[in-house]
């Protein structure tokens, strides 16, 4: 497991062919139903090749029942899983900034949204 104050170690280096021949096989993991089938199939031999690793893009905002869930499930898995995580989204989600020109302050969204404009209506940003 690895912790937001932990850096990832380097993997062995591999001899890669110009034809990749060799490739590396990562699992995306987002640790639900379908990733999680997928990985525990592969570490029972039945999806190959097995992944020489699985990453898995904390968001931060994740309820305590999936790592708990992701805390069992690497413990099942012969290949590592690497959690990453950047801080929180729904943190940098409502993140106010200014404006140096004007002093004015707005929200940055970066994940897509639904919003109600003072009209009443429905928006997507």
């Amino acid at each position: 497991m690895i912790l937001e104050s932990q850096t990832i170690p380097k993997p062995k280096a591999r001899k890669r062919a110009a034809d990749l021949s060799n490739p590396l096989h990562v699992l995306s993991l987002g640790a639900g139903v379908q990733s999680s089938t997928m990985a525990l199939m592969a570490a029972h031999g039945e999806i190959t090749p097995i992944p020489d690793a699985a990453i898995f893009a904390d968001v931060g905002d994740e309820p305590a029942s999936v790592y708990q869930w992701l805390d069992w499930l690497e413990k099942q898995l012969p290949f590592p899983v690497y959690r990453v995580n950047a801080g929180r989204l729904s943190d940098e989600a409502v993140r106010v900034h200014q404006r140096k020109s004007d002093g004015k302050k707005y929200i940055r969204i970066h994940v897509p949204a639904y919003t109600l404009m003072p009209n009443g209506s429905v928006g997507f940003s």
